[in-house]
């Protein structure tokens, strides 16, 4: 039978932490989560994006501070990156999702 556990933040922040999750077992005794998983380490391959059969980076981002509003980062922003070089074969372009 599946389960769900739901953990607070400090407590799914890092591998250890979850090692240390303590659920009870069929006896009514605590068990270590480590005890009964076995931990792998992989790297997922990163996701390619594609427009036009060309390669894309999308980039995003939330804005907050004083200036909550995002026309005024996106103001900001458009001024950097005028100034910004970029090597040959490499352009900047929007789009719209």
């Amino acid at each position: 039978m599946p389960t769900t556990v739901e953990l607070d933040r400090a407590d799914r922040s890092s591998e250890q932490g979850l090692e240390n999750v303590r659920l009870p077992g069929a006896d009514g005794s605590m068990v270590s989560l480590r005890e009964l998983v076995t931990v792998e380490h992989t790297t997922i391959q990163p996701s390619i994006y594609h427009k036009n059969l060309r390669r894309v980076v999308y980039v995003t981002g939330d804005v907050a501070g004083a200036e909550e509003s995002p026309v005024y980062a996106i103001l900001k922003m458009n001024k950097a990156l005028d100034r910004l070089t970029l090597p040959d074969g490499y352009k900047l372009a929007a789009t719209t999702r």
